[in-house]
């Protein structure tokens, strides 16, 4: 099973429900806080052919993508590659590292991809299959 993250800046909604919805879903990244339980805050969307390519998940018209409603997902079984995304925004007025873990060790693949306004800034693999 492939896991890929699509890590992208907060984008503006002209529809006032959407916004409002998205803007609880963000990450504030807060020097105050240890760590954050993302599940809720993912969307996901599910590739039975494993065939998509990051530039296919980050058009606007891409659909299937589901809000997860888990704190921790769970796939089960499943042959498919799962994109997940979340935006986070910076509280400090400095960068700081955080780390972005998957407690799940059995997984062959995760991609790791932090975007801003559709350009990828950074794009790691990792996983026994890289």
């Amino acid at each position: 099973m492939m896991v890929a993250f699509a890590m992208a800046a907060m984008a503006t909604s002209t529809s006032v429900s959407a916004a409002e919805s998205h803007v609880e879903r963000v990450v504030h990244l807060d020097s105050a806080a240890a760590h954050y339980t993302l599940g809720g805050r993912v969307e996901i969307l599910e590739d039975p052919a494993k065939n998509l390519l990051l530039s296919d998940v980050l058009e606007p018209s891409r659909e299937g993508w589901v809000r997860s409603t888990q704190e921790i997902p769970n796939f089960g079984l499943s042959s498919s590659a799962f994109w997940l995304r979340l935006s986070v925004k910076n509280q400090e007025a400095v960068s700081r590292d955080w780390l972005l873990e998957v407690g799940y060790h059995y997984l062959d693949a995760v991609d790791f991809a932090e975007v801003s306004e559709n350009e990828t800034i950074v794009h790691e693999p990792a996983g026994d299959l890289t």
